[in-house]
């Protein structure tokens, strides 16, 4: 199942074959907390449950679930990284990509396996400042209060989660509203000092006096240099997932990459006429394999799209676009950007370390996604 099904979308299956049958029935297929878990055992739908890939994204799930640390289990996002999908559905267009991806998105141990059971205690434990509250950041300082540092973590905004809160008003996205809530508990579980509504200034270096400086501070949307993208009528695509920040019925979602797709499924979904128009020619290019089919599945039977086509011109009421056939007039009521992201400054956090060891890791080295957020935090948090 992809984050576009169910949790435990085999679930009925299961109770009616339970129901004529006199042996002992198991059930798998998005089952992702153990609250789930007990709920389809306690209705009799099933007589246990499996688990795959959610015993890569966290091992701990039986004994955190028996400790009545439950809440603390990493549940799956189904992102489709740790499985693709079998080498023999391989299209020609896919050959020359990696159709077998290492690791887990949420769970760095899997790529790196000493570290499943434990992470080694620093030889020194030291003070560390990690500046940022998103996916990155947040590993970062819960790996580096596991080996013994002192953390304090600190984020501008009123709650930790960065880009990850946008999904809380994806219908699809729970998992990944999910994980920033749990990270945020790992977080206080581990007893690191959050600072919220927070910026890093001169005077907070001096009060906190870190030893080391973990910079996690995020991407923002890139916007491209098109005539008419300073427009009302334009907005990003994350700007996309609050509620009522589209106006009318038509949009028009400029780039067809994961991000894109995303959005505009989401728009979809939420009623809206959407067309999609990206420069490639292919979409969602960049999603793990069978994230990207079930993508161009959905986009194929409810969304309009534009391949190896440019906008040229964003205007109140559309856009202009150009490719091999000329250019073509789209109406739209609004106009949303998935250009991609561009890295939030780090120069001056870097200028204020001093004598502070510095380090840079998630979306302000370079935007990527998820895996690359997490797993760098883990390993930035290891090197201390």
């Amino acid at each position: 199942s992809t984050m576009y099904d169910p949790h435990g979308c085999n679930v009925e299956m299961a109770a009616r074959i339970k129901e004529n049958v006199r042996c002992a029935v198991s059930v798998v297929g998005g089952i992702n907390s153990p609250d789930l878990a007990e709920k389809i055992i306690a209705a009799g739908k099933a007589d246990f449950v499996v688990l795959g890939r959610q015993m890569i994204a966290d091992p701990g799930f039986v004994s955190k679930a028996s400790a009545g640390h439950g809440d603390l289990v990493r549940g799956c996002i189904r992102c489709m990284r740790c499985f693709p999908g079998p080498r023999e559905e391989v299209t020609d267009e896919e050959k020359f990509e990696q159709v077998n991806q290492e690791g887990c998105s949420i769970n760095p141990c899997y790529e790196f396996k000493q570290y499943l059971t434990h992470v080694p205690q620093a030889e020194s434990p030291k003070k560390v400042l990690v500046v940022g509250g998103g996916a990155a950041g947040m590993q970062a300082a819960i790996t580096a209060s596991k080996r013994g540092h002192y953390v304090i973590l600190v984020e501008k905004a009123g709650r930790l989660g960065g880009i990850l809160n946008y999904a809380e008003n994806d219908s699809d996205k729970g998992d990944l509203k999910q994980l920033a809530e749990t990270m945020a508990r790992e977080a206080a579980f581990e007893k690191i000092e959050v600072r919220l509504h927070t910026e890093v200034d001169a005077a907070l270096i001096k009060e906190v006096a870190p030893d080391v400086i973990i910079a996690a501070v995020g991407s923002s949307p890139l916007m491209p240099s098109i005539p008419g993208i300073e427009g009302k009528n334009v907005i990003s695509a994350l700007e996309a997932y609050a509620p009522d920040a589209v106006s009318g019925q038509t949009i028009v979602v400029l780039g067809g990459g994961m991000v894109g797709c995303e959005t505009a499924v989401h728009l979809m979904k939420k009623g809206k006429d959407v067309t999609i128009v990206e420069m490639l020619p292919q979409l969602a290019k960049g999603a793990y394999r069978l994230h990207k089919h079930k993508l161009r599945d959905l986009i194929q039977q409810n969304i309009p799209f534009y391949l190896n086509t440019r906008c040229v011109e964003i205007l109140e009421n559309g856009v202009i676009v150009e490719n091999e056939n000329g250019r073509a007039f789209i109406p739209a009521d609004t106009i949303v950007c998935a250009a991609g992201m561009k890295s939030n400054p780090i120069h001056e956090l870097e200028e204020l370390a001093g004598d502070a060891v510095f380090k840079a890791i998630g979306d302000c080295v370079l935007p990527r996604n998820l895996y690359e957020a997490i797993t760098e935090g883990f390993l930035a948090a290891l090197e201390i």
